[in-house]
């Protein structure tokens, strides 16, 4: 037992201390069997103040805390990494009800209260709690708060933030902050306690609530209604607000294929209408008592809206057993895909009335991508909220639809972007929607939020790795970065210098970025590098910079390092890029001298500028590229500077000639001097000679990038004359494509043509292709191919 683990052990006694594999299974998975982790320890504390001693001992030991309720996230939220470093802190002890307000209409409960205990107890009283979700039996009110969880009475009650009043929190240091009052009124200052609803436990854990209480609804009325499509549904759910008002308490809809999938599934499920429906729609309305009134008011406006041909066929349940029926084919959704087989899941939201929009430009969209994928569309309609979910073809196999659902995912999330809704309505963000969150929030909304992370939790000790994008690090300069290793000496490898993609009118192209970054990693990259100088970094707005790099950031999601270029005409340009795209999760930067440097004291003096702006813990790049800077750097003064500044962790060669300037270095570091990483550019055409002089790969970009790859490997398991054959083969293309002024286009060109990218567009000023330039490229990969197939 280690000593955190005996310090816990003397705190919670060892019966709440859990450490065996068989103890700690239960709480390492999430329910969906998706995530798994691993944990230091489990512990169980049975007091708000246990879990502030707790949070008091992680801290100062720097342990990471991920708090878990019923361990029912649907995103992986509550489900630790799989380092071993955390501590999983189980809040199922806690489950008291506290106190029960009858006049004002209050529960105040522990955080671990299961949900169905909550309602219980309120209906005992006479009161209800509207909160219902298929997990009531499980989950918990802390993590039903977490989460925002919302539900199936949303349209009338609100989400879990509406429904909540006060909370108690214990946070990252171990204070209690005692928000845990009963007030509808308070105008005292900023509403502390929305900050921690729907934060995932990454801001503190909550550990108390006081919820609202309703007056008990006596009187349902509740309808299965078949309607053509979400449009007439849309157009039934006004009609129905404008007879019932508030009283219409859930607006729940299916497609017939997700019906069709339940009752093929769901043996208790009936359906009770006398053909199969395009679509169907539940209805319920509630009230205190006048049950007649009710179904009075539902039969008028399903009659009308019959005549008008929003509703093709209805049935109102007759009793409660007649209801529950209904609601059994609803509640069997997810049983039914669970037994159907592995399906693409998203949990969307957006204004009402952009659904129905939705729904057609999705279906088309993903049937266009991946024909025969099966919509599984149902939600709760009311409130904005739909799970557009996917099924394979029939007999797909499994592995090949996996392969499939990043690139789905990205089209229905697209089309929710276009309609400014949400990736996550009521499931959170957790690890599932992670690393989308830095293409579909504002980078202003992601500032503010690790701004708030910052302030409440400077370690990044609670649940990290959720909801914000990276695994939070103590933090440099208030920036984030991801948990991937930053550069340093020993990097190595092809690190391709990226294009930047644009359509053909000019726009910034991100859906060709995640491309191109997929198709670079599959060509064996070991690392990326964007903006760099020589490419169109300079045509983009300070603002798309950092768009583009966020994009290929969180396409990257920690596979492989990135480099960002980030030479710029003034030092607080160079800061506050840098900043950015550290705090974002590059692993380092690249910098190149301006041109008005001429001796070597100018140089040194520059890149210790370099080094006092970018800060200590931002490892750099030296780029040494005298044929576009006209900086020439001796090794004398390039081993100055390694020697001077531990960041500067890399060089990247493109001196022409150059190969004696590699060999004075390696002969340098070999008596002693600093050695730093050196990888080569100019597109690769001198690589394997460089390599033969003691180059660790190569930094440049080239339209076969596997080249670089294949070269570089076969060079380092000693069999040379294989990576000269290799780049023979490709070099009089690597040739044509160094041609100044045009290359980039060329490299554009075949990238385009290769599917890396939709079109080989360069942003104005840029070139063109002519007929013979076309001409040229096709001859002459025509007779590369021909030659690789002759060398094996």
């Amino acid at each position: 037992m280690d000593d955190l683990v005996a310090e816990l052990a003397g705190l919670l006694g060892e019966a709440n201390v859990l450490v065996s594999a068989q103890d700690q299974a239960l709480f390492l998975s999430d329910w969906l069997g998706k995530y798994h982790g691993s944990a230091r320890a489990v512990v169980k504390p049975g007091s708000t103040e246990e879990v502030a001693a707790v949070m008091r001992l992680c801290t100062r030991h720097g342990v990471p805390v991920v708090p878990q309720g019923g361990n029912t996230s649907m995103s992986g939220g509550a489900t630790p990494d799989g380092s071993g470093r955390a501590i999983v802190l189980s809040l199922t002890r806690m489950h008291r009800i506290r106190t029960l307000d009858a006049i004002g209409n209050t529960i105040t409960v522990d955080a671990g209260a299961v949900l169905a205990k909550v309602q219980d107890a309120a209906q005992e009283a006479g009161r209800f709690f509207p909160l219902s979700l298929g997990a009531e039996g499980s989950c918990t009110i802390g993590g039903n708060l977490a989460a925002n969880a919302g539900g199936v009475a949303v349209l009338r009650y609100g989400t879990m933030r509406e429904l909540t009043l006060g909370l108690e929190v214990v946070l990252a240091d171990g204070r209690i902050w005692d928000g845990l009052t009963a007030l509808r009124k308070d105008n005292t200052g900023y509403c502390l306690r929305d900050l921690f609803i729907g934060s995932e436990g990454t801001l503190g854990v909550i550990t108390g609530a006081v919820l609202k209480l309703f007056a008990q609804p006596h009187a349902r009325a509740t309808a299965f209604v078949a309607v053509p499509d979400v449009a007439a549904a849309l157009s039934l759910l006004a009609a129905v607000r404008d007879r019932c008002g508030d009283r219409l308490t859930a607006f729940e809809f299916m497609t017939g294929d997700c019906l069709a999938l339940i009752l093929r599934h769901v043996g208790e499920a009936r359906l009770p209408l006398g053909e199969m429906p395009p679509a169907v729609v539940l209805i319920e309305l509630s009230d205190q008592d006048d049950e007649p009134g009710l179904h009075d008011r539902l039969e008028a406006v399903l009659l009308g809206s019959t005549e008008t041909g929003l509703v093709l066929d209805a049935a109102i349940a007759q009793d409660g057993t007649q209801a529950k029926a209904f609601w059994r084919i609803r509640e069997g959704v997810s049983e039914a895909l669970v037994r159907e087989g592995k399906a693409a899941k998203h949990d969307v939201s957006m204004p009402v009335s952009a659904m129905a929009d939705f729904v057609a430009a999705a279906d088309a969209a993903v049937y266009a991508a991946a024909p025969g994928v099966r919509p599984i569309v149902f939600g709760h309609l009311g409130d904005g909220n739909l799970h557009y979910n996917l099924l394979p073809m029939q007999g797909q196999d499994p592995a090949a639809f996996a392969a499939l659902t990043p690139a789905l995912t990205r089209i229905v999330h697209d089309e929710m972007d276009r309609r400014r809704g949400s990736i996550s309505a009521e499931h959170g963000i957790g690890q599932l929607r992670v690393a989308e969150m830095p293409l579909r929030k504002a980078p202003l909304d992601l500032e503010l939020m690790r701004s708030l992370k910052d302030l409440l939790d400077p370690a990044g000790l609670l649940n990290p790795g959720k909801l914000l994008p990276g695994k939070f690090l103590p933090r440099f300069r208030h920036q984030l970065r991801t948990i991937m290793a930053l550069l340093d000496e020993t990097a190595k490898g092809v690190y391709v210098i990226a294009v930047t993609p644009f359509t053909e009118a000019g726009a910034l192209d991100l859906e060709s970025t995640d491309r191109m970054v997929d198709f670079y990693l599959e060509k064996g990259a070991t690392g990326l590098t964007v903006l760099g100088m020589m490419g169109e970094a300079p045509k983009l707005t300070a603002e798309e910079s950092r768009i583009f790099v966020r994009r290929v950031l969180a396409r990257v999601q920690g596979r492989v390092p990135v480099v960002v270029g980030v030479s710029a005409s003034g030092f607080a340009a160079m800061r506050e890029l840098s900043n950015s795209v550290m705090g974002d999760g590059a692993t380092g930067v690249m910098v190149a001298p301006p041109s008005n440097l001429r001796t070597d004291d100018q140089i040194v003096s520059y890149y210790a500028m370099v080094a006092e702006t970018l800060g200590p813990k931002v490892p750099f790049v030296l780029q040494d590229f005298p044929l576009v800077t006209q900086v020439q750097m001796t090794p004398a003064v390039i081993l100055k500077i390694a020697a001077a500044h531990p960041g500067c962790v890399m060089l990247k060669h493109e001196d022409w000639p150059g190969l004696a300037k590699i060999s004075a270095l390696r002969a340098a570091s070999d008596q002693g001097a600093r050695r730093i990483s050196i990888l080569v550019g100019n597109g690769g055409i001198f690589l394997p000679e460089e390599l033969s002089r003691g180059a660790d790969g190569a930094m440049t970009g080239f339209a076969y990038p596997e080249m670089m790859v294949d070269v570089w490997k076969a060079h380092a398991s000693g069999d040379v004359e294989r990576a000269h054959d290799l780049f023979d083969a490709y070099l009089p293309l690597a040739r044509y494509e160094q041609q100044p002024g045009h290359g980039l286009a060329i490299r554009k060109h075949i990238l385009a043509k290769r599917g890396a990218i939709a079109s080989g567009t360069l942003r104005k000023p840029g070139g063109t292709l002519s007929r013979s330039d076309i001409a040229d490229i096709e001859r002459l990969i025509a007779r590369q191919e021909r030659r690789l197939k002759e060398i094996g």
